[in-house]
């Protein structure tokens, strides 16, 4: 994905290597990094790795923390970020379940975790996850939770329940694009057009670009109300911008 991966990782240690806490002792000061924040500094790196696409080099920094602090819920979330990214689902299944037997109420990690049900097809346990993860009121992601759900009740075939869950989550977050999609999708199939145009066109405004199913959606809209040269606009852009989607060939 990056070509340049041992620049960015050189400047993440060097950013990571400057938390450090500083203590005042007999007139001179010693800096000390505690356990923890070792930890910390290790799982950050391993995460950039991940994201870098180079999962080997993740899983050999975690590799020596994992015989030291094997019952770390973070610790154990990032393994299991790591084995989802090499497709070993069954180990990332383990060390997911790991992270939330040693802590509970270690909400990022059980949002992880759902996600990973989801992209494993087990739609009814990833529900079931992210119901409990929107029960945290202080999850700073709650708004992408609810999205999430969204899409897993899509999955089940539960509508009323996803739309309930794209509602909450724009009610937390207006500004959620992949809400504000996914909403204008199921308004338009119970032809509440008048809202579906007004969220595809707010979800326009954050994502100018659009996406293949914004466009196409966009499209059938301006269709179904009339407005043709408006439709011709979309579908040009459709056609223009993602011509071999499956929304570019349906028309």
């Amino acid at each position: 994905m990056i070509k340049t991966n041992s620049i960015l990782i050189a400047v993440i240690v060097i950013m990571l290597s400057g938390c450090v806490t500083t203590k005042y002792n007999a007139g001179f000061k010693t800096e000390e990094k505690t356990k923890s924040e070792r930890l910390e500094t290790k799982i950050k790196i391993a995460l950039q790795y991940v994201n870098l696409g180079e999962p080997s080099r993740a899983l050999s920094v975690l590799r020596e923390e994992q015989k030291k602090n094997a019952n770390d819920p973070a610790l154990n979330e990032a393994l299991g970020l790591v084995f989802q990214k090499t497709k070993e689902y069954a180990l990332a299944n383990q060390h997911f379940q790991k992270a939330l037997k040693y802590n509970p109420k270690y909400t990022r990690g059980r949002n992880n975790y759902a996600v990973f049900l989801y992209e494993a097809g087990s739609y009814r346990e990833s529900c079931q996850q992210l119901e409990i993860v929107t029960r945290d009121v202080y999850y700073e992601n709650r708004s992408n939770a609810y999205s999430n759900m969204g899409l897993c009740y899509l999955k089940l075939g539960n509508v009323a329940r996803a739309k309930q869950s794209y509602v909450k989550s724009l009610q937390l977050q207006p500004d959620n694009a992949q809400s504000l999609l996914e909403l204008a999708h199921l308004q338009y199939q119970v032809k509440d057009l008048a809202r579906a145009q007004k969220n595809l066109k707010t979800f326009h405004m954050l994502v100018p670009k659009g996406v293949a199913r914004s466009l196409s959606l966009g499209y059938k809209l301006a269709t179904r109300l009339g407005r043709s040269s408006e439709a011709s606009i979309y579908k040009q852009a459709l056609k223009r911008l993602y011509p071999t989607s499956k929304e570019a060939r349906s028309l």
